[in-house]
Parts: structure tokens; sequence; C-alpha cells
């Protein structure tokens, strides 16, 4: 008979003693101080504990969650400037021919997916709100797709509308909620999602990667007696998702995880979903550009991007190898290890104004191969396709 392993259950009674242990230490040190000394320090610790608790005091003071605008008004003063010189508010599109707008906005998930050679890219099918369920199933079947299953606009970005379903019923109501157009695609069950930010100058054929991030999906760990959400209390980050996770998944917040079970509460890999973005540009090399630099030769007119793909461990993410790209996303990508809360501040601006310079070289290099910036009756009209979405979650 298997012995109950109660190790988690151990180190949280011991968590427990040592925190009342704390506690009456500090209670006995109170005892020796001034009246007011004591009663301040008593004040400001439960004021303390009461603000982290409150999604606007942890949004506040934590500046992975800041709005963009206080990153991109800075950033749009050098972007204007960067315009001059380039003679052209829309110098950007020239970075990425392949993909409208360069990438910055309305770009089309399933046309880019299209020109993803197949050993990189997931089996998928595209789909709107109209098509009939039994014609989906079919077309489910005879691209060789099984559940559990991934569902994305294929017009959207920062997680917009992504889902992982697991039944026909689940994405019939996600068509009905959402009436657009979707691609489905499979669920890539590798244990590392990472996003790479890569360029490449057509001019000088220099080329090299500004970022390298591994995503920290949200999950807890049970106690054994404890709901998901009381668990996700324990954090900041859970506690940010409580409010959205109580419209779209409320079941997994009743769970009573067993003791010492780990559940993942996202599988979807977005910041705003909650998952912890972790800086690994430590682990960029010559090598490891190099190895991106084949992945490139096989992408057609694309030169500034960020791809989102799984891996089955860092090894392989450092070589390149064994990789599943999720997505490319052009010119308005984020360096996504500047998400990572230890990332200082400073370095946030350096990297963006970094990009963006990178961005104004590549463009204007293809500009004088001969490749036409962009229009603003084009720039207006793949705007509007991404609005049309970001209403709908509205």
């Amino acid at each position: 008979m298997q012995t109950p392993d109660f190790s988690a259950l151990i180190q949280f009674e011991k968590e427990k003693n040592k925190a009342f242990s704390n506690e009456l230490i500090e209670l006995n040190k109170e005892k020796n101080k001034p009246f007011f000394n004591s009663f301040f320090t008593l004040f400001f610790n439960k004021i303390n504990s009461f603000l982290n608790q409150k999604a606007w005091f942890i949004r506040l003071t934590n500046k992975e969650y800041w709005h963009p605008n206080v990153y991109f008004i800075p950033l749009f003063f050098y972007m204007i400037y960067l315009a001059i010189r380039a003679r052209s508010p829309f110098f950007f599109s020239a970075a990425n021919p392949s993909i409208p707008t360069g990438g910055l906005v309305g770009e089309n998930k399933a046309d880019i997916s299209r020109w993803i050679p197949a050993n990189y890219r997931p089996k998928n099918i595209v789909i709107s709100s109209a098509t009939p369920l039994m014609t989906i199933e079919t077309m489910l079947n005879n691209a060789y797709l099984q559940f559990p299953l991934i569902i994305k606009p294929t017009v959207g970005a920062r997680g917009l509308l992504v889902k992982k379903v697991n039944t026909m019923e689940e994405i019939q109501t996600h068509l009905r909620q959402f009436p657009t157009e979707f691609l489905i695609e499979e669920y890539i069950d590798y244990p590392v999602e990472a996003a790479v930010l890569y360029w490449r100058n057509p001019e000088t054929n220099t080329s090299g990667i500004l970022s390298v991030t591994i995503k920290e999906f949200l999950s807890v760990t049970g106690v054994g007696h404890l709901p998901v959400q009381d668990l996700l209390m324990r954090n900041p980050r859970g506690i940010l998702q409580i409010e959205r996770l109580e419209k779209e998944n409320p079941y997994v917040l009743n769970l009573i995880p067993k003791l010492g079970e780990k559940v993942l509460v996202e599988p979807i890999g977005n910041h705003c979903k909650g998952t912890k973005f972790i800086n690994f540009n430590h682990i960029i090399t010559p090598e490891m550009v190099a190895a991106y630099d084949k992945i490139q030769d096989d992408l057609p007119n694309c030169f500034l991007y960020r791809l989102d793909l799984k891996v089955p461990s860092v090894s392989d993410l450092q070589n390149g190898k064994n990789i599943k790209i999720l997505e490319i996303n052009g010119v308005g990508s984020d360096p996504a290890h500047v998400f990572d809360p230890d990332f200082p501040l400073w370095s946030v601006y350096s990297a963006y104004f970094g990009l963006w310079k990178k961005i104004f070289e590549i463009s204007t290099a293809q500009h004088r191969r001969g490749i036409p910036y962009m229009t603003w009756s084009e720039f207006r009209f793949f705007s509007k396709q991404q609005q049309s979405v970001e209403i709908l979650e509205e």
C-alpha cells in the first residue's frame, strides 16, 4: 500500500507555525517600544495587508501592469522623429511586406499561418460564426484535429477572445458569443512556451535577437482543503484574474485540489491572463541567432517579428529545434521580456527605443530596395478590422 504524501501539508503547517511564532516575537518586541511606535507599526502593517489584496493597488505598484501609454508617450515623440527622417508616418510597414501594416495592427493570423512551413505550424482550420456545426466537425476530422483545441480570432492581439476548448459545445458557445472569423488549431502540449523577437537587415545581411521570454502559466498547488479561488488570493497575479475567471471559468475557482496537486488555472500564455513573463535574454548567443537565421530563411519577406512558440525544452528553444510556431507578430510586437517583474524601469524604455531604432533601419533599407510604405487608406482599413474584433469583447 502506497504511503500518502503529506509533504505539502507538513510544509503548509510549518509555514503557518512559523508565521505564528514570528507574530509572537513581534508582539514581544512591541512591548518594549513606545506606545506610538507600536501603534503606527501595527496600523501600517494592517493597511499594507489590506491594500495588497486590492487589484487597483497591485496594478499601481507593479510596473508590469501599468497602462501601455506610460511607455508609449515617451516613445511616441521618438517615432515622430523617425517618421520625419523616413518621410512617412507609416515607414514601419516596409519591415515586413508579407504582413499588412508590417504587423502593427489588423493583420490576419490565418493568412500568416499559411506561409509558415508545415513542420513549424500547428494543424489548423479557419471558420466563421456562420459555419454550421456539422461542417466544422467534418473540417476538424479532415484535418485530423482532436480535442483539446485552441480557438482564436483571425484578427486580434494580446489574447483577445483566445480560448482552450474541449468539446464541440464549447466551440458553438464561443461562436454564438463572438460573431467573427476564427482559427481553430491543435493544442501543443509542450512544457515550454516562449517568445523570440528576431530581426534581419536585408541590406547588410546582419541579424540578431532582441528579446527572449519564457512564459510561466498561472497555476496553484493544492493544500488539500482550500479551493482554487482562495489559493489565488495568496498571489497578487492570481488576485487580478479572479474577476475575469468568475465570468469565463467559475468551475475552476471552486475546485479543491488534492494535497500537492498542481492545477493549471489558465492555459493561454498571455500576460493579461495572468501569465508571468520571465526575461531569458541570457541564453542569446551567436549560435542561437544562427539557428533562427535558418528559420527566417523559410519565412518570405519578413525581417522583424516575434515568434510565439512552444518547445519541449529550453535547450530546443536555444537551438531552434522541435519548435511549433503559434503566431508570428510583426512590428507591433512588444519585447516581451520587459514585463518580467524584476526588469528595471529604465531598461524598459531602452528596450522599446532600441526596437524602434531597428524597425527604422530595416524599413528604410527595404524602401531603398524598392518596397513602398503603406498608405493612409490602407492603415485605416486594417485599423478598423482590429477595432471591430475588440468591440466584440466589450
